[in-house]
């Protein structure tokens, strides 16, 4: 979850003492603001390690605070998938154990970051992955306490970059046969020729990297760090358990380390991160990483178990816009990001194909699908989907624009 900065100067925001409402356990650094012309209608609760908290006391008439939700900024919510699993001292639990596969990775990580010798890393890592599967084996795990309730997060891997790789001399040929040939406005394919030349490019990158070649050029490549890199990594996540209808702390995460700003991390959605010594493979590494949480209190293992709901929740402090930017211009470029026109077909039949297909099959089809912003079909005053989306999260709407169906009218129909 993203959020930007909390506005304290909106007209009637007071700061309150800590009131009644708030549930035992949660600690709170941040004054409480409540707003007289909300009260006791809405309280909102201000907690560094939980994102706002928003509850509803009693009836609300919107007329009282449209004004405020004009204002407020927007709240980004990304999904976080929680598993859990109790552990109990009587049933024996062993687990795979690569001997020092921590320290050895870590190692040729740093050393490879130094050099910069991608191919020599490669190589060194393909050695330790042989030694970890040659030394595997198990080790009974000691607990330390009768029970224990272990829990893990992962942030939803479609909100992970896919990277674009560099432009390889191939593909800056195909382009250049391709610019050679084509007229000034490339995407009507006015000519056989021309239609020729863009399915030769098609055919060596697919449709969607081919267009994105034509829009960026040589620079279209280089995002090869950002493989992986999960959009608005939060900084901590806290594991509430809803009880009797109150959220209630039951555990907080180690920090996660942060991404770059252009590259994933080392907590990200990488071929890596699958290997000895990784967040994804080995649960103490998560532990360390932030990204699961470990309860061997056995009060608190009892409140969890009684509770309705265990919700784990983050807050990222990243630039919201610019996270969302890069997902989104990263998954124009990969065909991974669109907009679904309003009554869209969800599958094929026999008389209508669903618009979210590969294109492999017409790839003339897909340029006059693909370029409604180079065609000119965002102008005029009808609202339109990629606009829309980007008036509400304050995004670039020349980039949305390059999306698949940006210029949806459904919302006006």
């Amino acid at each position: 979850m993203t959020r930007p900065p909390i506005r304290r100067d909106l007209p009637g925001i007071t700061p309150l003492p800590r009131p009644p409402s708030i549930p035992p356990g949660l600690v709170l650094d941040t004054p409480i603001a409540v707003d007289p012309r909300l009260n006791p209608a809405i309280e909102v609760h201000l907690d560094p390690r939980n994102p706002v908290v928003v509850g509803p006391i009693g009836p609300l008439n919107p007329g009282d605070f449209s004004d405020i939700l004009a204002e407020a900024p927007p709240l980004l919510l990304l999904p976080l998938r929680l598993e859990y699993r109790l552990v109990e001292r009587q049933s024996p639990l062993a687990g795979a154990v690569v001997p020092n596969a921590v320290a050895a990775r870590g190692k040729i990580l740093k050393a490879a970051a130094t050099s910069g010798d991608s191919i020599k890393r490669s190589k060194e890592l393909n050695a330790l992955r042989d030694k970890a599967r040659k030394s595997f084996a198990e080790k009974p795990i000691q607990l330390h306490a009768d029970r224990e309730l272990w829990l893990r997060w992962f942030p939803d891997s479609d909100f992970a970059q896919s990277g674009n790789p560099v432009v390889t001399p191939e593909e800056l040929a195909a382009l250049a046969a391709f610019r050679a040939t084509a007229a000034t406005q490339w995407w009507a394919l006015p000519d056989a020729a021309t239609s020729s030349a863009w399915q030769t490019l098609v055919q060596l990158t697919g449709p969607y990297r081919a267009l994105h070649l034509l829009r960026e050029g040589a620079a279209a490549g280089g995002q090869a760090a950002a493989i992986g890199r999960i959009t608005a990594l939060p900084k901590r996540v806290a594991v509430f358990g809803m009880i009797a209808g109150k959220p209630e702390l039951l555990a907080t995460g180690s920090a996660i380390p942060a991404n770059a700003a252009t590259a994933a991390g080392p907590v990200s959605y990488t071929p890596d991160a699958l290997e000895p010594g990784a967040w994804l493979s080995e649960f103490p590494v998560a532990l360390s990483s932030g990204m699961g949480v470990k309860i061997t209190d056995p009060a608190t293992i009892a409140r969890a178990l009684a509770a309705d709901w265990i919700v784990a929740i983050g807050l990222s402090d990243a630039d919201g816009v610019a996270e969302m930017q890069a997902l989104i211009s990263d998954g124009i470029a990969n065909g991974n990001f669109g907009f679904l026109p309003q009554d869209a077909a969800t599958n094929n039949t026999p008389g209508e194909r669903s618009p979210a297909r590969s294109f492999r099959d017409d790839p003339t089809g897909f340029l006059t699908q693909a370029t409604e912003a180079e065609r000119g079909l965002h102008s005029g005053t009808t609202p339109r989907a990629a606009d829309l989306l980007a008036d509400a999260l304050g995004l670039d709407a020349a980039l949305l624009r390059r999306a698949m169906a940006g210029g949806d009218t459904g919302f006006e129909d």
